[in-house]
């Protein structure tokens, strides 16, 4: 395998890092969180992030070119496209 000096020291660091909690990394974890806490700097949560809930019912290519038209879009090649096989 080759070597990466940057995957060499990312393992090194995470190796010192869990050397401090004894390997324990549900140690380390909890410790990560209360100095989050205690920074006091805001910490986005799943909820705060959120998914896209709303449903977009899906648009016919004419009625798009319709949108397109009305937003000064130029006008779309609507032919079908023909594909070349590649040389054999």
């Amino acid at each position: 395998m080759r070597e990466n000096p940057i995957l060499d020291e990312i393992h090194k660091a995470r190796k010192e890092i869990l050397a401090r909690y004894e390997g324990d990394v549900h140690a380390y974890i909890q410790d990560a969180r209360r100095r989050a806490l205690e920074s006091g700097r805001p910490i986005a949560t799943v909820e705060q992030a959120g998914t896209r809930t709303e449903v977009v019912p899906p648009v016919s290519p004419v009625e798009c070119h319709r949108k397109l038209s009305r937003l000064g879009g130029s006008e779309p090649d609507l032919r079908p496209v023909r594909r070349r096989r590649p040389d054999s």
